[in-house]
């Protein structure tokens, strides 16, 4: 039974890993077509297009520590939630068919 489980655990975060490649790769697509614009500083109300992108490959570290015990989200949701933040790289209709797929 704890095989099963690590095995369901484990086909998540591989679900979870597809569909953060899908928005990945049109992100580092429209890094190579601007990557001159990358660390040039944004005038007020203008965001680069290659800003958005390399957000993507950062990770922020959040240093907020819970005194509870998350709650166990649906990996549906964690999913559409993400998918949602990244809507502007997901352009084609093929990427958000590979998304639902994903789901």
């Amino acid at each position: 039974i704890n095989s099963m489980k690590t095995e369901k655990v484990q086909f998540e975060l591989w679900c979870a890993q597809c569909a953060h490649n899908v928005w990945r790769k049109r992100a580092l697509a429209t890094l190579r077509g601007c990557h001159a614009e990358v660390g040039v500083r944004a005038s007020k109300g203008h965001n680069p297009p290659g800003r958005t992108s390399l957000d993507v490959f950062r990770q922020r570290v959040v240093r907020d520590v819970s005194n509870s015990v998350p709650k166990r989200t649906n990996l549906r949701d964690e999913i559409a939630t993400a998918a949602a933040e990244h809507a502007p790289l997901l352009g084609d209709a093929s990427d958000i068919k590979v998304i639902e797929k994903i789901q």
